[in-house]
C-alpha cells in the first residue's frame, strides 16, 4: 500500500491535522488501525537514518487520526452492486473504494463483528474502539455489513441473487494444529481459539503456567495475553 508519507508528515509538521488524514485515507482506508498495528518495515529503508533515526512513520498516522477530523463524502451509488464476502481487512478495503466508485457494496461476515482477524487482536495492542471507528467509517460511506452472515454456497449464487460480481475476502482464519499425542486434552488451546475467548470475555482459565508452541505475531499476542491472565510469564517454545 504506497502512502504519501512525505506529504502528511510535512502537514502534520505545519499543524495541518485535517489536511495529514484527509492525504492518508486516500490511499489507506484503515487509518487508525494501521497507526496501532502496521510493522512498518518500510522504516528500515528511511533515508532518515543516515543522519539519526528514521521517521516514525506509524506512530504519525496514529496521531493524525487522533488529532485530525474528516468527513468523507459518500458518493451516491449507480446501479451496478458487489457482494464482499468477509468483513476483514480485505474486505473493509475493498467496500471502501468501492463505495467511493458509486458502487452498491454490502459485506457479508460471518461474525459478530466486522474486521476479521483484527477483532482477535489484545485489548493492549489494538482497542475495540481502533478497529470500530475504522468500520464505522466505512460503513458511513453506504456499506451495507451484514454480521452472522456466513456465505455457505458457491459466489454464483449471489450473482443469481442480483450482484454484477463477488469479491472473496474470507481470509483464512484457523489455528495450525500440531499433530502430536495429547492435543486434545483440557486445557490446550489454538492461539486464535484462545485469543477469541479472550475478545468475547470468556477467557479460559490457564493456571500458573502457560507454555506457548511458536515464536511468530499470533504467538506473542498468545504469550503476553496469557501472562496477564495468569499474572506469570509465559514460557514460549519456538
Amino acid at each position: 500500500l504506497l502512502q504519501e508519507v512525505p506529504e502528511y508528515a510535512w502537514l502534520i509538521a505545519q499543524g495541518e491535522y485535517d489536511r495529514a488524514l484527509e492525504v492518508i485515507l486516500s490511499r489507506n482506508p484503515l487509518p487508525a488501525v494501521t497507526g496501532y498495528v502496521c510493522t512498518h518495515l518500510c522504516q528500515t529503508r528511511c533515508t532518515r537514518s543516515d543522519y539519526d533515526q528514521p521517521v516514525a512513520i506509524r506512530a504519525l498516522k496514529r496521531f493524525a487520526v487522533e488529532h485530525g477530523m474528516v468527513q468523507v463524502p459518500r458518493v451516491e451509488p449507480g446501479a451496478h452492486k458487489v457482494a464482499v464476502v468477509g468483513g476483514g481487512p480485505s474486505g473493509l478495503a475493498a467496500a471502501f473504494f468501492l463505495a467511493l466508485s458509486g458502487i452498491q457494496t454490502t459485506i457479508f461476515e460471518a461474525g459478530e463483528r466486522a474486521g476479521g482477524m483484527l477483532t482477535l487482536a489484545p485489548s493492549f495492542r489494538l482497542p475495540a474502539h481502533v478497529v470500530k471507528a475504522d468500520v464505522d467509517r466505512i460503513a458511513g460511506l453506504g456499506v451495507q455489513i451484514e454480521l452472522n452472515h456466513p456465505v455457505l454456497g458457491p459466489p454464483e449464487e449471489l450473482l443469481q441473487q442480483g450482484f454484477d460480481a463477488v469479491y472473496l475476502a474470507c481470509g483464512f482464519p484457523l489455528d495450525a494444529r500440531l499433530e502430536v499425542e495429547g492435543i486434545e486434552g483440557d486445557g490446550v488451546y489454538g492461539a486464535l481459539d484462545f485469543l477469541s475467548r479472550v475478545a468475547q470475555g470468556n477467557a479460559p482459565l490457564l493456571g500458573s503456567q502457560v507454555a506457548v508452541v511458536g515464536g511468530g505475531n499470533t504467538a506473542m499476542d498468545a504469550a503476553r495475553t496469557a501472562a496477564r491472565l495468569s499474572c506469570r510469564p509465559a514460557t514460549v517454545l519456538y
